[in-house]
């Protein structure tokens, strides 16, 4: 079984492909499931559904164009891949009422929580270093995670391994997060308790090898975690399943036999070994 469970398209503000765009991209790789989980952002000092680009003019989240383009492109039946309803929730902890409102108000197969903020949302080209030392940084994160995770509602843990596509070799950052044992411990036991999988990313695999480190898989399964999740973070079509045989051998190499997706909120291990 193929799937991919972490893929954005026109509804995300960073998206560039439709979801018929996406499916026939994904019938052609032999996609047996795909996770539509477009971006639904709340940052501290943006307004709610906002999604944190300058570049981009903070565009807004719109709900019913998601909805409505979702269930046009499943009802059309033209694919043969199975399109799951999900949603990349970001920072849900900074609006737990909003996000709560979000999740009743949908139907979704699969919920994807994420924390993309440095610091009250500001981008790491933008952090002085010399007045706000990269650990300080890293521990920032992980208390927005944890508190992710604690608030609850999401099905997946993504990208863990975010502060490493950004922060800078500084002395006294080694570029891991080995140091967070303590806090990263806390948030993987919380996420096993509530049955919260964690990904890898594909698009964390660079030269060669991926940004989560070994490791956190490691204490994951110690913590009593069950099952991670492969998804591609595709943004176009041409990068689903990216570094996909890459995450299988990795879930392998340390005892985990399994990939996880969910449909209608239930989790479906499938055996990747």
């Amino acid at each position: 079984m193929l799937v991919d469970l972490h893929a954005h398209t026109i509804s995300s503000p960073d998206g560039h492909d439709t979801i018929e765009a996406m499916a026939a991209r994904a019938d052609e790789l032999g996609i047996d499931i795909l996770g539509i989980t477009d971006h639904c952002d709340a940052m501290a000092t943006r307004p709610y559904l906002g999604f944190f680009s300058e570049d981009m003019g903070c565009p807004e989240f719109h709900e019913d164009e998601m909805r409505e383009r979702f269930f046009a492109a499943r009802e059309n039946g033209k694919h043969r891949v199975k399109l799951l309803y999900g949603i990349e929730l970001g920072e849900p902890n900074l609006r737990p009422q909003e996000t709560r409102e979000v999740l009743a108000r949908n139907s979704f197969d699969v919920v994807l929580g994420s924390v993309h903020t440095f610091l009250k949302d500001c981008e790491p080209d933008r952090i002085d270093f010399a007045e706000t030392h990269p650990n300080e940084v890293v521990r920032y994160y992980l208390r927005e995670v944890y508190d992710t995770v604690k608030l609850g509602g999401i099905d997946v843990l993504c990208h863990l391994d975010y502060p490493l596509r950004y922060l800078p070799a500084y002395p006294g950052f080694s570029q891991s997060l080995k140091p967070f044992e303590e806090e990263i411990r806390a948030i993987l036991k919380l996420a096993a308790q509530k049955g919260i999988a964690m990904e890898i990313n594909g698009k964390s695999y660079r030269n060669g090898k991926f940004l989560l480190e070994p490791f956190l898989i490691d204490w994951y399964r110690e913590e009593g975690g069950e099952y991670l999740s492969y998804g591609s973070d595709s943004h176009r079509a041409e990068q689903l399943l990216r570094s996909y045989n890459e995450a299988k051998a990795y879930a392998l190499a340390h005892d985990m036999n399994y990939f996880v997706y969910f449909e209608k909120r239930r989790p479906h291990p499938y055996r990747i070994g």
